[in-house]
């Protein structure tokens, strides 16, 4: 019985090893997800906005197991968008700490790490990412280059990254402030002119009537 019961906790850390190392969701069922308007149920991989808004984007992380850690590269066209912030998205088992935080010209780098020697599981949101449309055009907002990591360093497999498509349009029936400008100066060019030309007009009468009478 002693010689069993000694080794029963090598045989639960056998089991446990076997179970994280054989498990589909550490062979590669990990997905990582844009979605471009978090406060809208379900995701969202396309969205358009108007040039000089401000919005949010989610990373979110599906069927995870014993993810201790991630570094996040997400690219855009830096014609058309302004990144401004990055922040922590509450996945990660607490403490954290941020070893990367860039909110580069043409992508924004984000990598964090529990401090646990534990891992979270399920799904969740990695990151909060916040821009400002620059200007009109299309662009995606791509995944690649990101990684998970399992305690200790170990990687995890990455089944899936799902980009997204963000349009940025000025809305039908709206005039751009250069438009509104040009447009406002053409009237009042009109408005000037139609003013003068009743002057010119009484103007002209008043010399025919000097003539004829003369």
């Amino acid at each position: 019985m002693k010689k069993s019961a000694n080794l029963a906790p090598l045989f639960g850390a056998t089991l446990l090893f076997a179970t994280l190392t054989c498990n589909p969701l550490r062979a590669g069922a990990v997905s990582l997800t844009v979605d471009l308007d978090p406060a809208t149920a379900g995701v969202q991989s396309t969205l358009t906005v108007a040039p000089g808004d401000s919005f949010n984007v989610a990373i979110l992380i599906a069927d995870a197991l014993n993810v201790n850690g991630f570094a996040l590269d997400l690219g855009f066209d830096p014609a058309l968008l302004s990144a401004t912030s990055v922040s922590d998205g509450g996945f990660l088992l607490a403490p954290t700490f941020v070893g990367l935080n860039v909110l580069g010209t043409s992508k924004v780098e984000f990598d964090e790490v529990t401090l646990l020697p534990l891992g979270a599981s399920g799904s969740g949101v990695l990151a909060m990412l916040g821009f400002d449309a620059v200007a009109a055009g299309v662009t995606t907002l791509s995944l690649t280059g990101s990684a998970l990591t399992a305690p200790f360093g170990s990687p995890v497999s990455i089944a899936s990254l799902n980009n997204a498509t963000l349009t940025i349009s000025t809305p039908t029936g709206s005039v751009s402030e250069p438009e509104s400008i040009a447009l406002f100066s053409v009237g009042l060019l009109g408005l000037l002119a139609g003013r003068r030309s009743p002057s010119l007009k009484a103007a002209s009468r008043s010399r025919s009537t000097q003539k004829a009478l003369g």
